[in-house]
């Protein structure tokens, strides 16, 4: 390693050996780690192979489609836990980098090892930036007090409550909504 590799490394060492563990792309690290250039991207090839013993993976990160990429529950669900995770963390104090580190490995530590595999750091990177921008929100659910990720302009709709594995239809959200509203409502009254 050369002079400037190594100082970058010392500097960095607990971000890069995190996001070579996750399997991060040296694009990624680049845009992570230096967001106005300085370091080339070979030093993070290099340091990616020197630290995890292989070459990494080539290509571009994969699209920031997230319409089809929420149509299965199931990735909603990871999509709301990772950003769950970041939006506490960066509450918090956390660097953005760190947040999003920990909130990937809590969510690699707490799915199963084949379903966090198919959930790369890059997919993570681009839904804690599209929830930077504003593209992405996070809901609180009226009935069963679960918050779950939802695009700008799409119709806000509880994958918990909604899921026919965890509760029914969306009449028959709507309806328990509308009665939970009702109870508020209620007890609203009776304490004033």
């Amino acid at each position: 390693m050369k002079n400037t590799q190594l100082r970058f490394y010392i500097e960095h060492e607990r971000r890069l050996k995190r996001l070579c563990e996750f399997g991060a792309r040296p694009k990624t690290m680049q845009a992570l780690l230096t967001p106005h250039g300085g370091v080339h991207i070979a030093t993070f090839r290099e340091i990616f192979t020197q630290l995890t013993g292989r070459t990494p993976k080539p290509g571009m990160s994969p699209s920031p489609d997230f319409g089809s990429f929420f149509q299965k529950p199931n990735r909603r669900f990871d999509c709301s836990l990772i950003l769950h995770s970041y939006n506490k963390l960066c509450y918090l104090g956390a660097h953005h980098v760190d947040a999003l580190i920990e909130a990937y490995a809590f969510f690699r530590e707490s799915t199963p090892p084949e379903k966090s595999m198919e959930f790369s750091f890059e997919r993570a990177l681009m839904l804690a930036r599209a929830f930077d921008s504003g593209e992405l929100r996070l809901t609180e659910c009226e009935c069963c007090s679960s918050n779950h990720v939802h695009e700008r302009n799409e119709p806000v709709m509880c994958p918990v409550c909604n899921n026919g594995n965890f509760g029914g239809s969306r009449k028959r959200h709507k309806s328990r909504v509308s009665r939970h509203s009702s109870k508020r409502a209620s007890l609203c009254c009776l304490a004033s």
